[in-house]
C-alpha cells in the first residue's frame, strides 16, 4: 500500500498549505521580512548520505509561499509551485508542474470565496481533467462545519463517479471536538468517525479513528503545541504495512510504527530544523535557512 502524506493528513492537498500553513509561523516570516527560505536535506537513509538543497521557496510580504522549487539529490529540479493570490492573501490557485513526468503534466487547484475570506469551493484538477471538486459550509462564527466533495471520472469526461460529505463538531472555545466523513466512490460506500482529544492546557491534541459505530477508536493523530502555540511535534500512526512518499523520501512503515515530524525554533520564533523519522534507521534532518 502506497500512502501520499498529504492526502493521510488531510481531505484537503497539501497544495492548499500556501495559504493554510501554520498561522503563528507565517506571522513570523512577514515580521521578519524574510524573502526565501532554502532546505537542505541531511539523510540517513538509502536515498542519500550527503547534505543537498531540497526546495527552495519564496515568500511574499504577507509572509505567504509564492514559489517552491524542489530538487533531487543530483541537484536536478524535479518539480515546480505557483500559487497565485488576491491581494497577497487570498490564494485563487496553484499550480505543480512535475517536470521529471513525461509529459511535464501541470496539476492544479483553484478556489473562489465569498463575502468573507474563507474559501467557498475548491476544485483540483489533473492537466485539464477535473478530478474532483470541494464545496465548504460555514457557521455564523465562521467555523468551517461542512464539506461537500464530488470526484469526477477521469475516463469519461464530466461524468461523476462518487460523491462524499464531512461534518465537523465543535466545543464552546470553537475547538473541534468531532467529524463524520461519508463518501461513495463506484457504488462503494465508506464511513469515518473522528475524535478529538485536548489536554487541559490544549497544548497536546490527539486525533481518533474509528470505522464502525460500536468499534474500538485507534489513535491516528498526536500533535504537540509549545507555549507560543507552535508546533512541535506530529506523530501519524499507522494500522498496516505503508510506503509512505513524503515528497523529501520515501518511508517504509510497518504495522504499528508512526511517522513523527519534530520542528525546532530559533530565538526569532522561525523553524531551525525539521526532523522526519520512523524508526532510527529512517531519519531525514531538514534545515532551514532564511534571506530578507
Amino acid at each position: 500500500m502506497k500512502i501520499i502524506l498529504g492526502f493521510l493528513i488531510s481531505i484537503l492537498p497539501n497544495l492548499i498549505m500556501a495559504q493554510f500553513h501554520d498561522t503563528i509561523q507565517r506571522k513570523c516570516l512577514m515580521e521578519n521580512g524574510i524573502k526565501k527560505i532554502t532546505k537542505t536535506k541531511l539523510s540517513h537513509d538509502a536515498d542519500s548520505t550527503r547534505p543537498f538543497i531540497l526546495a527552495i521557496e519564496e515568500i511574499n510580504e504577507k509572509g505567504y509561499m509564492t514559489n517552491i522549487k524542489s530538487f533531487n539529490s543530483k541537484n536536478e529540479l524535479i518539480q515546480t509551485y505557483e500559487h497565485h493570490y488576491a491581494n497577497d492573501t487570498l490564494l485563487k490557485e496553484s499550480r505543480m508542474t512535475s517536470l521529471n513526468h513525461p509529459d511535464r503534466r501541470v496539476n492544479s487547484t483553484t478556489y473562489t470565496y465569498g463575502d468573507s475570506k474563507h474559501p467557498e469551493t475548491c476544485n483540483f484538477y489533473f492537466g485539464e481533467d477535473l478530478q474532483s471538486g470541494l464545496k465548504f459550509e460555514y457557521s455564523k462564527e465562521g467555523l468551517l462545519k461542512t464539506i461537500n466533495q464530488t470526484w469526477y471520472d477521469s475516463n469519461n469526461h464530466g461524468k461523476k463517479k462518487g460523491h462524499g460529505k464531512t461534518r465537523y463538531t465543535y466545543n464552546s472555545e470553537g475547538k473541534i471536538t468531532n467529524s463524520i466523513a461519508k463518501r461513495k466512490i463506484d457504488g462503494k460506500v465508506k464511513k469515518e468517525f473522528y475524535r478529538y482529544n485536548y489536554d487541559l492546557k490544549n497544548k497536546v491534541i490527539e486525533k481518533y479513528v474509528k470505522y464502525e459505530p460500536g468499534q474500538t477508536e485507534m489513535l491516528l493523530e498526536r500533535t504537540e503545541l509549545d507555549e507560543s502555540n507552535r508546533i512541535i511535534s506530529e506523530q501519524t500512526y499507522f494500522f498496516k504495512n505503508a510506503t509512505l512518499n513524503t515528497g523529501t523520501t520515501e518511508f517504509k512503515i510497518n504495522k504499528g510504527d508512526s511517522f513523527q515530524k519534530k520542528f525546532i525554533y530559533n530565538d526569532r520564533g522561525l523553524i531551525e530544523k525539521e526532523i522526519n523519522q520512523v524508526n532510527e534507521s529512517q531519519v531525514v534532518e531538514i534545515l532551514y535557512n532564511y534571506e530578507t
